[in-house]
């Protein structure tokens, strides 16, 4: 299952980048976010946010 960038980049930008990211792996406690992870589509959902923010990013530094 892949989640495709136009729908990463339709969400609002809470829902994206680092804050989603940092929302996803830092539960309230390891035990809880190593659980959370067993839900496939959490572990799809933020390597779509991953590699979404990976591209802005170079698309960024080529702007330089």
């Amino acid at each position: 299952m892949t989640i495709e960038e136009s729908i990463i980049n339709s969400l609002p930008p809470k829902k994206r980048g680092l804050s989603a990211i940092e929302y996803l792996l830092f539960n309230t406690d390891l035990t809880a976010t190593v659980n959370s992870f067993s839900n496939l589509c959490r572990k799809y959902f933020l390597d779509a946010l991953s590699d979404n923010l990976l591209r802005k990013y170079i698309s960024l530094k080529e702007q330089s």
